[in-house]
C-alpha cells in the first residue's frame, strides 16, 4: 500500500533541527530477527546456537517537496544538511566520529523509540523551477537501527554466564 504522508527525521547526537519529507512508495522494515547459527557436530546431527540478534533496517522512499501554489523555493540546504547527517562519522580529520543518530517519526511502520543511523542515500528524480532551484527531490534513505555499546564483550559476558 502506498502512502504519501509525512515523515519526521529527527536528528539525536548532535541536536539538530528536523527534517519533514513525504513518503512516496511502501517503506520497507527488515531484520531484528533470528541470529541462529548451525554448528555441525561429528558423527552427530548439526545444533542450533544463538550467535546474535540482528540489526534491523528500514527502507523509505522519501521526496523532498518545496513546491506550493505560487510560492516555491530551493530544497538544496535541506539536501545538504540529509547528506551531513548521513556522512557524519567520515570527518577528515581521519578519526572515527559516532554516526548521527535519528529517529522517525509521523506515519512510519517501527517504533519512535529507535534510534537509527543513515546508512544509505539513493537519490532519484528531480524538479527544477524556472530559475534552475531544486524544488522537489526523492531519495530513498535506508537506516539501519544503533544499538549501545555495552563495556563488556560478548565472550566476557559469556563466561561469566557458565562461570568459567
Amino acid at each position: 500500500m502506498s502512502r504519501d504522508l509525512d515523515v519526521r527525521i529527527t536528528a539525536l547526537l548532535p541536536n539538530r533541527p528536523h527534517m519533514t519529507l513525504k513518503l512516496i512508495g511502501t517503506d520497507k522494515l527488515g531484520g531484528g530477527v533470528g541470529g541462529w547459527k548451525e554448528v555441525p557436530r561429528r558423527l552427530r546431527e548439526p545444533i542450533l546456537v544463538w550467535t546474535e540478534q540482528p540489526l534491523r533496517t528500514y527502507t523509505l522512499p522519501l521526496r523532498f517537496d518545496r513546491f506550493l501554489a505560487g510560492w516555491e523555493y530551493t530544497v538544496d540546504g535541506d539536501i545538504r544538511g540529509l547528506q551531513d547527517w548521513a556522512s557524519a562519522g567520515r570527518r577528515r580529520t581521519g578519526e572515527h566520529n559516532p554516526p548521527t543518530l535519528v529517529r522517525v517519526s509521523g506515519n512510519v511502520r517501527v517504533p519512535l523509540s529507535i534510534n537509527w543511523a543513515i546508512t544509505g542515500l539513493d537519490w532519484g528524480e528531480f524538479v527544477v523551477n524556472e530559475q534552475g532551484q531544486r524544488i522537489q527531490q526523492d531519495v530513498t534513505m535506508t537506516l539501519t537501527e544503533s544499538v549501545p555499546v555495552t563495556a563488556q564483550g560478548y565472550a566476557e559476558a559469556l563466561r561469566e554466564a557458565l562461570n568459567e
